[in-house]
């Protein structure tokens, strides 16, 4: 089975350019600290499917959880461009800046020292309310980490920290006093979308085959570990970055070779089921189905 997750620990998290002044909205030099919280394992979900689409009572799912590594070394990023936003959350690149090997020392390690270590990295930092939405999607992380760098990204921790009164966060749009907590997700950067602004020549399909079977594999992944991924869409999936600057993909253990796309967004519609793998499969090749058929004739849908 792979190892793909992380090989380095982290605690604390120093992010510059994401704190500003609430009365003026003017960046501030202070930078956003958050430190690593430990998220549950994955909730199994209620048996809400017919008796014959699901695992016996007396055989639940198994669980894949592997617990987070525990470590002291502390990072210090700054707020890159926007990559994309949700309703729970704005994805940014990080641009690394520093490192210490314990909070008790300064964090002005170069970091060169790094390399190998960790790849290109993007943050989420959450929207208002939604640091139980991060908490999940930290939980599947975890259940899933043998398929990071595999099948979805390598994620190196969920943070959390609570801003000072009269400070607000990069992407909000005003201070609210008693909605200050924020959770950042720490993720490999990946590459791009398929872009949906290619020319159709004589006919040709929107969504190339190779590309199609690729993207089923990742779901075929999903499935083999009992998870639900109910939030199907274009922007499921992501290129893997090239390596260098990304660390290599991981062999994957069902299909034998290294994929070339991941699937992001594992937080909201993302679920450990009582499906077996068989009607698990069959739901996911009707959405997966109905998804690609649409892409073809460029146009884009959600299920």
């Amino acid at each position: 089975m792979s190892t793909g997750g992380p090989t380095i620990a982290l605690s604390t998290l120093h992010i510059h350019g994401l704190v500003y002044r609430s009365s003026n909205h003017t960046l501030l030099d202070t930078p956003l600290t958050v430190h690593f919280h430990d998220a549950p394992p994955v909730k199994i979900e209620e048996r809400r499917h017919r008796v014959a689409w699901m695992r016996d009572l007396n055989d639940p799912p198994p669980s894949y959880r592997r617990a987070p590594k525990t470590g002291n070394h502390v990072l210090t990023i700054s707020r890159g461009e926007e990559l994309g936003e949700g309703i729970t959350g704005t994805v940014y690149a990080a641009h690394l800046i520093s490192w210490s090997p314990t909070p008790s020392q300064p964090s002005d390690r170069a970091i060169e020292e790094l390399d190998g270590c960790l790849p290109p990295l993007a943050i989420t930092v959450s929207s208002r309310g939604m640091g139980d939405v991060f908490e999940h999607e930290k939980s599947v992380y975890d259940e899933l980490h043998d398929l990071q760098g595999v099948a979805v990204g390598r994620c190196y921790g969920l943070f959390r920290g609570r801003l000072q009164t009269g400070q607000m966060l990069y992407h909000w749009s005003d201070s609210r006093p008693d909605e200050l907590d924020v959770s950042v997700l720490l993720l490999e950067l990946l590459g791009e979308r398929l872009p949906l602004n290619r020319p159709l020549f004589e006919g040709a399909p929107f969504v190339p085959q190779d590309i199609i079977q690729e993207w089923w594999d990742l779901l075929e992944d999903l499935n083999q570990y009992g998870i639900w991924y109910g939030d199907m869409h274009w922007s499921s999936f992501l290129e893997a970055l090239p390596s260098p600057p990304g660390l290599q993909s991981e062999i994957c253990p069902y299909h034998k070779r290294r994929h070339s796309w991941k699937i992001v967004d594992l937080g909201h519609g993302t679920e450990k089921d009582w499906l077996t793998e068989e009607a698990r499969r069959r739901y996911f090749k009707d959405n997966f189905d109905h998804i690609i058929e649409n892409l073809q004739t460029g146009t884009v849908i959600r299920l």
